[in-house]
């Protein structure tokens, strides 16, 4: 039951984290625009690094739990693909602001 809650956060996280994301493209100005406040996406940016790194964080214990039956190797490959998410995530994110 409690990996069920795990799987609908991780959902609705990511839900949250794509609408922040969305927001942020939408709220930088074009690099031929000018804007008399500067860049407002960067009030967005603030909260989506922490939801960043606790999705992360969830992905990877959603993932050790699912395929744990061979410890050593499994547990590298997530803890490698949830820090690539991760990264990921995050240069989409520099490169939208």
């Amino acid at each position: 039951m409690m990996k069920k809650k795990q799987i609908m956060i991780l959902l609705i996280l990511g839900i949250i984290i794509g609408g922040f994301f969305y927001i942020i493209n939408i709220s930088t100005f074009e690099p031929h625009m000018t804007g008399g406040n500067g860049n407002p996406a960067l009030l967005f940016m603030i909260p989506t690094v922490p939801l960043y790194v606790y999705f992360s964080i969830l992905l990877y214990t959603t993932f050790s739990y699912f395929f744990s039956k061979n410890r050593k190797n499994k547990i590298v490959i997530y803890t490698l693909f949830s820090l690539f998410a991760f990264v990921c995530a995050m240069i989409g994110e520099y490169c939208y602001v």
